[in-house]
Formats: C-alpha cells, structure tokens, sequence
C-alpha cells in the first residue's frame, strides 16, 4: 500500500523539477546570456537611453540604443553566442571575426543597393578616457545622395563580446565632444553605482 503523503511528495517535486529540466533541454538556462551588463550603461548629459532590449535566443545578449541631442545615434550591443569562455585580444580570430561581420553587413547593404561605400578606414582605438582599446571602423557611405559617416567598435570584457554602432557622424570635434563622455562610460568597468 503506497504512502499518500509520499506520493503528493513526488508529485510536488516533480512540478517543481519539470520545468527547470525542460528549460534546461530548450536551452534556456544562463549559459552566458549577458543579460547583466558588463560595461557601465550610464546616461551622459544630452544623451537619451533606451531600455535594455533581448537579441535573439541563439546571441545570449542585448543591446541598448543611446541617442545624442544632435541626432547621434549609437547602439551597444553584449553577447556571447554561447560561448563560455571569450579572450580579450584584439587580434585573436574571436574578435577579429565579430567586426568582420560588422563589416559584412555594411558591405551587403551596398550589395542590395540601399548604400554605397565611398571609403573604410581600420585601426585600433581607447574608447573616450578609459583604457579600454578596441578595433574600430569608420565607413564613408552614400545614401539617397546624402554622404554620412558610420562608426564600428568592437573589443571583449568578462566572456562577453561588446560591440557599438554609431551614426549620425559629421566627423568633427563636435562629434567627439558628444561622443566621448560616452565611449568612457562604455569603456570603463561597471561598478555598483551603474548597475541598471
């Protein structure tokens, strides 16, 4: 004769278990989701920010898109793509390869003719006054007659990929001077004052 209170047992504990094992089987867990921000998402004078915003399942990530005043827009976006364990080299093939495909998806907008790449420039930079480095490129496009400039940064920090787009560029000092309090924000390490 079975125990009734035993049995309720088992089945409380299966109710419970179940789920936690089919989030597990649909790759649910937190295998490197960068849902908790490794870099500080503060909001310097005259920017605005957006709420963090989910990527897809398979980039374990998010993106945050920031707008300046002056009609700069930059988003941020921190992923792993599952991986467990990301190095922090610029010039390993990781992080090469993350602003390779930056890059490839400038390249096929022109290729589906909605822009045209009038020049690209490659280097390493620090972002704003951290001491943080990353690759960066900066692409001269045409769109719908109007020459503008699109910026690409791309560097890892905690297991995590990191990589900003910006737009809206003029290519002045006025771009830096709105810029840069962001980009060291963005370059520095969070603390627990800046955790959103």
């Amino acid at each position: 004769m079975t125990n009734p209170f035993l049995s309720c047992l088992r089945w409380s504990v299966c109710l419970l278990v179940l789920p936690l094992f089919l989030a597990g089987m649909c790759g649910c867990r937190n295998k490197g989701t960068g849902t908790i921000p490794v870099v500080n998402l503060a909001e310097p004078a005259g920017w605005t920010k957006s709420s963090m915003e989910p990527l897809p399942p398979e980039d374990f990530g998010f993106s945050v898109a920031y707008q300046h005043e002056s009609g700069l827009t930059l988003t941020l976006y921190q992923y792993s793509r599952g991986k467990r364990s990301i190095p922090t080299s610029l010039q390993t093939l990781e992080i090469q390869a993350q602003m390779n495909y930056a890059k490839e998806a400038i390249r096929e907008m022109e290729h589906k003719g909605y822009l045209e790449i009038v020049s690209e420039q490659n280097s390493q930079v620090v972002l704003g006054e951290s001491s943080q480095q990353a690759l960066w490129s900066r692409f001269r496009l045409t769109m719908e007659g109007q020459s503008v400039l699109s910026d690409i940064y791309v560097w890892s920090k905690d297991n995590q990929f990191l990589k900003i787009r910006c737009s809206g560029l003029r290519g002045d000092d006025a771009d830096r001077l709105a810029l840069d309090p962001l980009l060291t924000s963005l370059g520095r390490p969070v603390t627990k004052n800046h955790v959103p």
